[in-house]
């Protein structure tokens, strides 16, 4: 297999290419840089698919479906992506806190408006989304 040089297969690379691709003048700090990305991405929809998950056992019958289509996208959108997905969980949560406060159901509505928020710090956090967001 032929090489280009100052370029490094970063899914077959192991420390032993990384420390070569150093001596060869690649900047490791990019490789480093471009394995995190992958990572990241795995990391960040992870967390939000396990925040889905929480809102997806207090939803009502009628939400489990569409928590379950977010879940889905969560896990296999691109990162991009995860701002939309958060948006639209974050619309959901507040659906569900409607309808459980017109059951008179005030302990689910705890529990979905304490997962509706913090949905909404970790896409704040995860940069996904804005603090500021519109509400219809």
């Amino acid at each position: 297999m032929r090489r280009t040089p100052g370029v490094l297969d970063l899914k077959r690379s192991t420390g032993a290419d990384v420390a070569r691709a150093r001596d060869e003048g690649v900047e490791v700090h990019k490789v480093r840089a471009q394995r995190m990305c992958g990572s990241s991405r795995q990391y960040v929809a992870g967390e939000l698919s396990l925040r889905l998950g929480q809102l997806q056992a207090v939803a009502t019958e009628e939400g489990v479906g569409e928590v379950a289509r977010l879940r889905y996208e969560a896990e296999t959108v691109p990162l991009a992506a995860l701002g939309s997905v958060v948006i639209r969980a974050l619309g959901l949560a507040d659906c569900l806190c409607w309808d459980s406060l017109g059951c008179g159901d005030a302990l689910t509505f705890g529990r979905q408006a304490a997962i509706g928020a913090d949905l909404l710090d970790f896409g704040v956090c995860a940069r996904l989304v804005d603090e500021e967001i519109e509400c219809d």
